[in-house]
């Protein structure tokens, strides 16, 4: 979606590399690794006209070759600290203030925190587990997360701008069986 992705990045938010086809790269060779990373990359900074820096492995599946190939291509990994899998639906979902200056999720029975500087993962496709999971909801589900952000003082960044702070909760590593 090409327009979408010129309309993000002339919104001043980040664009970063996901892949190319959505491959699950820790299942690649090395080549096949270097081929998801760079077209996804050249065809973003054709379409946005940036070259991204960023690279979110899919499925965050991720192993020192998929780490070394793309900081081979000048790229730095972010994964997040906090999916509340909204891929799959996004019903009972609950957010409310953490500890300090964080957030609390709950999705399913379980508790996950989100401290200041942690990357929240959320997809903006409807959940294809949910077909009741439509756009209306995708949205009402951020404006509730940036309510409960700004409801204990914090505010959402680029992840750049994060870094630049010093301020990310960095981890770089996910198991490869998200």
């Amino acid at each position: 979606r090409p327009d979408l992705a010129r309309r993000v990045a002339a919104e001043g938010h980040e664009v970063g590399v996901h892949g190319f086809r959505h491959e699950r790269l820790t299942e690649l060779g090395p080549a096949g690794i270097r081929r998801e990373t760079a077209v996804a990359r050249r065809e973003l900074k054709r379409v946005v006209g940036v070259k991204p820096h960023w690279f979110r492995p899919p499925f965050g599946a991720q192993s020192l070759r998929t780490f070394v190939a793309t900081r081979l291509q000048g790229m730095d990994v972010a994964v997040w600290a906090v999916s509340v899998r909204d891929a799959f639906t996004t019903e009972g979902i609950e957010i409310g203030a953490g500890s300090g200056r964080g957030l609390m999720f709950r999705v399913g029975g379980l508790d996950m925190p989100l401290s200041p500087g942690g990357i929240l993962l959320l997809h903006d496709a409807p959940a294809p587990e949910d077909p009741a999971d439509a756009a209306a909801r995708k949205i009402a589900l951020v404006g509730r997360i940036l309510d409960e952000v700004h409801g204990v003082g914090g505010r959402v960044v680029t992840v750049t701008e994060l870094l630049r702070h010093g301020a990310a909760d960095w981890r770089s590593w996910r198991s490869p069986g998200y």
